[in-house]
């Protein structure tokens, strides 16, 4: 083969070997990785949105009906409304008036004139002071044998102080208070007018007293409620008997969650009692001194419920050398629909009797000889609630023993014989019923009632229940005429109680009607106008055997307040 062949040959060898080498470095196996095929593609959905079109309303012809309750009126159910009497506005010491500041004066048709004072002082809130006074007389018959006279004068001071950032607050108040009424000498015939002596025609009675009171406004730590109390009477008449009385008092209570509280009250009254018995020559009057102490604790639990309420206690007391534990015991129970609540008791306690008291409900009686200590037990079912909003009642059946029962008799052995001496009943039983009804209407119409029905008897050592009244009703009424002009009125219905009469003959005495009214009209806030017209009936009754009270009178003055801009 020649050169030039060899050469060709070369060449076309060289060219039909580069394509083979081109497809033999072309693999069919892919290259490395991960091929993903799929239809899916991701995409965001729009959010539905929620839609508010308000449908149409429904049409309705008919009124609708919107069922509300009023709240309860009658904060009190027991509240007994005060009597309208040309007097100053009593004072409470757990809560001072304010801005009450005031003259009062008037003047009647039996002689009986009339003035008043207050003044207020203190911001009302966290400290306060109240001062008041007032002096009233009334005289009928003056020349006569059954002349009336009675007189009046008292001041008074009440304070308080609540301390700061604390709960505890501080009273305290003292007082001074002259009273002087005549004896009625119309049925006493055994001797000559001027042959009594000017003292021993008026009783006179005066006390001293005082008080200082610790309480809380609100439970302290742990639940606790306290308010401890001392008081201090000193009390005479003008024929030198005189009597000390200091009591001390210690309520406390702590609520245990929503239906438990545990109280406890300490008691403690310490008495003296100096009484002059009459001459003993040449050394002048002798003297009796009697000193009584009562000591009683009295711890109980009560646990209430929405519908049934019980406290149950037991209250052991000393006196002098003698020792009781006297029962506490209240149930209540509110019927299905609330609007009636059963009542039921049995309780007791001792009544330390003092002269005091005594005079206060019979001004007519001698100075007592003996000072003893009544025991008191009553058993009670009852039924109190509100018919309405407005109406409230309490009717309850009680059975009463009492021993040691003072009791005011005729004393027709000396003159005046329209006085009394006061006799002890060992043992007396009574069979009560006590109701009381109230309808209140806002501040515009006030209505309260209460009626007792007592029926005595089991007596021991006296033929009767001198002096107790066996029907006594009570009502009195207040009306707003008009925003001035105010009415207020009483009437007094009751039963005589027996007694006995000058030629000592049990008898009982007549009852009675006594129905007083009162107006009251503001001129504007600094002055207003007031009268008075006191048994309307004009009927001298007698409450107290031969001692008839006054008969139609009446009386009328102005009332000037101060620092009344102060208030709206």
């Amino acid at each position: 083969m020649s050169k030039g062949s060899f050469l060709l040959s070369g060449i076309v060898w060289v060219l039909l070997g580069v394509p083979t080498l081109l497809l033999a470095q072309s693999d069919t196996v892919s290259s490395s990785g991960v091929t993903i095929v799929s239809s899916f593609r991701p995409s965001l959905k729009e959010t539905p949105k929620i839609s508010f079109a308000a449908p149409a309303l429904a049409s309705d012809t008919s009124r609708p009906v919107l069922p509300y309750q009023v709240p309860d009126q009658q904060l009190l159910l027991g509240y007994t409304v005060r009597s309208f009497q040309p007097l100053a506005y009593a004072i409470d010491t757990a809560r001072p008036f304010t801005n009450r500041s005031f003259v009062k004066a008037g003047y009647g048709n039996l002689r009986n004139p009339y003035l008043g004072a207050g003044l207020d002082l203190g911001d009302g809130i966290s400290k306060g002071l109240s001062l008041t006074g007032r002096y009233f007389s009334l005289t009928q018959h003056p020349e006569a044998r059954d002349m009336r006279f009675y007189r009046l004068g008292e001041v008074k001071a009440d304070g308080y102080r609540q301390f700061k950032n604390s709960p505890l607050r501080l009273s305290s108040a003292i007082g001074f208070r002259n009273e002087a009424i005549n004896h009625n000498l119309a049925y006493d015939t055994t001797r000559a007018l001027t042959t009594f002596p000017s003292d021993s025609l008026r009783q006179q009675f005066t006390l001293f007293s005082a008080v200082v009171r610790l309480s809380t406004t609100s439970p302290i730590a742990s639940g606790i409620s306290f308010s401890p109390a001392v008081k201090l009477y000193q009390f005479f008449d003008q024929r030198k008997n005189t009597e000390t009385n200091v009591q001390l008092q210690a309520p406390l209570q702590k609520q245990i969650g929503q239906s438990w509280m545990v109280q406890t009250l300490f008691s403690l009254s310490w008495l003296r009692y100096t009484h002059t018995t009459g001459l003993l020559l040449p050394f002048g009057n002798t003297d009796t001194t009697v000193s009584n102490t009562l000591l009683s604790i009295t711890p109980s639990i009560r646990y209430q419920q929405e519908q049934f309420q019980l406290q149950a206690g037991v209250s052991p007391t000393w006196n002098q050398d003698r020792f009781a534990a006297l029962p506490q015991l209240a149930l209540s129970y509110s019927l299905p629909g609330k609007t009636a609540t059963l009542l039921a008791g049995w309780n007791a306690r001792w009544i330390q009797n003092s002269y005091r008291e005594l005079a206060s409900l019979n001004p007519w009686m001698w100075a007592p000889a003996p000072l003893r200590t009544s025991q008191l037990t009553e058993r009670y079912i009852g039924l109190k609630g509100q018919l309405k909003p407005r109406f409230g009642y309490d009717v309850r059946f009680l059975y009463n023993t009492i021993t040691t029962q003072p009791l005011f008799l005729n004393d027709t052995s000396r003159s005046p014989s329209s006085a009394f001496q006061l006799v002890y009943e060992d043992r007396l039983n009574q069979l009560q019923l006590h109701a009381q009804l109230s309808y209140r209407v806002a501040d515009h119409f006030t209505l309260s009632s209460q009626l007792l029905f007592n029926h005595f008897f089991g007596l021991r050592t006296q033929q009767e229940a001198w002096g107790l009244l066996p029907f006594d009703w009570q009502t009195s009424v207040r009306v707003a005429l008009t925003d001035q002009l105010w009415l207020q009125s009483d009437l007094v219905l009751f039963s005589g109680a027996m007694n006995r009469n000058a030629f000592k003959n049990n008898t009982r005495a007549k009852g009675a009607a006594d129905l007083n009214a009162g107006l009251s009209f503001r001129v504007n806030r600094s002055l207003q106008l007031w009268a008075q017209f006191n048994n309307l009936f004009n009927q001298p009754y007698q409450r107290w055997n031969q001692n008839p009270v006054f008969g139609f009178n009446c009386s009328g003055g102005i009332v000037f307040s101060f620092n009344e801009k102060k208030n709206p």
